[in-house]
Formats: structure tokens, C-alpha cells, sequence
């Protein structure tokens, strides 16, 4: 359980960071 909950938690780290990528890019791409 305590394994899935990790799991969990880092994938959503993850979807944050590609989010945030995304997020600078389409500044970046207007700037």
C-alpha cells in the first residue's frame, strides 16, 4: 500500500513538472 501511495506521489510530481514545462514554453514561445 505504502509503495502505491510513493508511486502516486511521484507521478503526480511528475504530471506537475510537465505542466509547469508547459506552462514556461508557451511564455517563452510568446515572449
Amino acid at each position: 500500500i505504502r509503495e502505491a501511495v510513493l508511486q502516486k506521489q511521484i507521478f503526480n510530481e511528475e504530471q506537475e513538472k510537465i505542466e509547469t514545462i508547459k506552462i514556461e514554453k508557451k511564455h517563452f514561445e510568446q515572449a
